[in-house]
């Protein structure tokens, strides 16, 4: 792993310039904030995410951005672009706009009562994975370096994203960054490099601000998948007269744990198998024909995928044949690994130094963020980061964990989040050789 803590800098106005950059993002904490506790009162679904977007579009077009593009990602995403006083490398910076299906309970006085359509039924909704502070943050930096676009030689793509959570029921093709990239997000102009956050809770307290990142490949790569299971419906009260799909699911979820806790060499090999819904019947005295299972298996190794896909399907298939029923799984969403590229890192060690809190430590760890933002790494130079949101010592907050009705973000972490995206964007438009906003396409590693 190396040990560079990349270019320093290099003259009394580059020094400046970051100072200035700093003390622009401490003068906006207060509006990042506030952003984004509106947007976190106000949670939407993925590809539901109209109001947030609008807001986001609204900001913007308020300081003087170049360019303001709606309506992409499937509907609610959005690209600004900002352009330098002088031509030079591209960036991108993204934020991810969703939240989830899930109720609130943390108590804080502008916590979601929101519930909205989510197939065919109402649920409540909750921004339970920060991705109301990812927006928050990029809109913060995206102001600060507006204010400083006489001293930025090149090009910046500010890159809000729907549906990072996964699309809505029933929604066909791509969604999240994937469709992002299929519209034409990484072109005209094409990024010679990218960044991507994510906050961090569940760790000890007093960490709040640190940065971490890992170099090189690594995290998960994720399959997701739906089970079908076909019975034979009937009365509750002769189930002798069924192929219940219930209990034959069941079995198939307990036998699925199977292929991890006896088949897949953990050592080697940090993969789990999850399923987080499991659906069939709507009365209590009637056995459904039908039964339904959807889930995600997550491999740190991502050639290992094929034999555990048909050691999946064999387990559906025997199980639900030994019961009499019929069990097909249908393959869905694929998300790589993530690709920290190696000299964004070097790069990048200088800048996250100068954005931590007084105190703070940037911490190179061993990979483990799972997010769609590793399908822009394929096809762009990336680097994806995280910021400790933990609660202070002492706080009274319960703080749970990620996609939690608990899920807690200590805001005094955000302005260092804002300030990490602006030293980013200096640093690797100085350092970069660049494209000049080439509308060249090539990709950047596999698709």
């Amino acid at each position: 792993m190396p040990e560079s803590r990349g270019p320093s800098i290099t003259s009394p106005s580059e020094a400046d310039l970051a100072a200035r950059a700093n003390d622009l993002a401490d003068r906006i904490a207060p509006k990042v904030i506030q952003w984004r506790r509106e947007i976190h009162a106000n949670p939407e679904l993925a590809c539901h995410e109209h109001q947030t977007s609008a807001m986001v579009a609204e900001h913007l077009r308020s300081i003087g951005l170049d360019e303001v593009r709606t309506g992409l990602g499937g509907g609610t995403g959005v690209i600004g672009v900002l352009r330098g006083s002088e031509p030079g490398p591209v960036i991108a910076l993204r934020a991810d706009l969703d939240a989830l299906p899930i109720r609130e309970e943390t108590g804080l006085p502008f916590a979601s009562t929101v519930t909205a359509p989510w197939g065919d039924i109402d649920v409540p909704v909750m921004h339970a994975c920060g991705h109301d502070a990812h927006t928050a943050m990029l809109m913060g930096a995206a102001e600060v370096l507006g204010c400083l676009r006489e001293d930025i030689k090149g090009t910046i793509l500010f890159i809000f994203q729907p549906a990072e959570e996964g699309p809505p029921p029933g929604w066909q093709g791509p969604h999240g960054a994937k469709l992002m990239i299929a519209e034409g997000a990484l072109s005209n102009p094409k990024p010679d490099a990218m960044f991507g956050i994510h906050v961090v809770g569940g760790r000890p307290p007093g960490t709040a601000g640190d940065i971490h990142y890992h170099v090189g490949a690594g995290g998960y790569a994720m399959r997701q998948f739906k089970i079908i299971i076909e019975g034979k419906g009937g009365h509750a009260s002769m189930p002798w007269r069924t192929v219940d799909p219930l209990v034959i699911g069941a079995q198939i979820l307990l036998g699925l744990q199977t292929i991890i806790s006896r088949r897949t060499d953990v050592y080697q090999n940090q993969a789990t198998l999850s399923i987080g819904s499991f659906r069939g019947g709507d009365k209590f005295n009637v056995i459904p024909d039908f039964a339904v299972m959807e889930g995600a298996l997550r491999v740190t190794q991502a050639d290992s995928l094929p034999e555990m896909e048909r050691l999946l399907s064999a387990t559906v298939e025997g199980i639900a044949g030994s019961g009499g029923a019929i069990g097909r799984v249908v393959w869905g969403h694929y998300d790589p690994q993530l690709i920290n590229d190696v000299e964004l890192c070097s790069i990048a060690a200088a800048s996250f130094g100068r954005a931590v809190n007084a105190g703070g430590k940037v911490i190179v760890a061993p990979p483990f963020a799972l997010d769609d933002f590793s399908q822009f790494s394929h096809h762009v130079p990336s680097l994806f980061f995280t910021i400790d949101v933990p609660p202070e010592p002492g706080q009274n907050v319960i703080s749970g964990d990620h996609h939690t009705s608990t899920f807690f973000v200590n805001e005094s972490a955000l302005v260092v989040g804002v300030r990490a995206f602006v030293q980013l964007s200096l640093d690797t438009l100085k350092n970069l050789p660049g494209t000049k906003e080439s509308p060249d396409t090539v990709d950047h590693g596999a698709g």
